[in-house]
């Protein structure tokens, strides 16, 4: 006789099957993860996987709901060791570039779909929203104190072409020379934070 699962090891055997469709997602591309490879991967049998997922695109939603999960994390908690809202948001920046950089199969799957008019699962644009609002709160908490010349509703969208921008040109190889990326990234953020910044508002620096 079969043993009923509680809900819990339902969560958490769905959640070990995501690392593992994640590790081959990062090391093979998605023509290669298909819910037979993962139940391979992971050593079970074939009809396993349907147990928790319904086919590969909603093992696909699923792994989107777990990228921005993480990433919000990754993002609080480089946030919260900061104290000045622009450090805050600095930071946040920063480590949005560093996860595409160092992930981009997930970045891409979360942030740049092959086809963006495709069904989104309601949890995965909680996740997304739940991902945004913690960019645009700060942002609006900035404007409001005079520290941006633009309202967030235009500035975020202007932010995340210009970064997303920067990685994919990254992937396309036309930034292959050595430093060119670290170059332009650096010039790209300073560049930006004239165009936004009102200086006047600005706290004075330390000596």
């Amino acid at each position: 006789m079969a043993r009923t699962l509680t809900e819990e090891q339902i969560a958490a055997k769905r959640k070990e099957l995501i690392e593992v469709a994640v590790r081959i997602l990062e090391e093979e591309g998605f023509q290669a993860l298909t819910l037979r490879r993962l139940a391979t991967e992971a050593g079970i049998s074939r009809t396993t996987p349907y147990l928790y997922f319904e086919d590969k695109a909603d093992l696909l939603q699923k792994i989107c709901v777990e990228t921005y999960r993480y990433l919000y994390d990754e993002c609080k908690a480089a946030m919260d060791q900061q104290s000045g809202i622009l450090d805050k948001l600095t930071v946040m920046g920063r480590t949005y570039m560093k996860f595409g950089e160092e992930k981009p199969t997930l970045y891409r799957l979360s942030f740049a779909p092959e086809n963006p008019e495709d069904y989104v699962a309601p949890e995965v644009l909680e996740a997304a929203e739940r991902f945004r609002m913690m960019a645009y709160q700060p942002m609006e908490e900035a404007y409001n104190q005079g520290l941006f010349l633009i309202p967030p509703d235009r500035l975020n969208p202007v932010l995340w072409v210009c970064m997303h921008g920067l990685l994919s040109m990254r992937w396309a190889g036309h930034l292959s020379e050595e430093g060119a990326y670290d170059r332009v990234k650096v010039d790209m953020e300073n560049i930006l934070a004239i165009g936004f910044l009102n200086k006047d508002a600005l706290p004075p620096k330390e000596a």
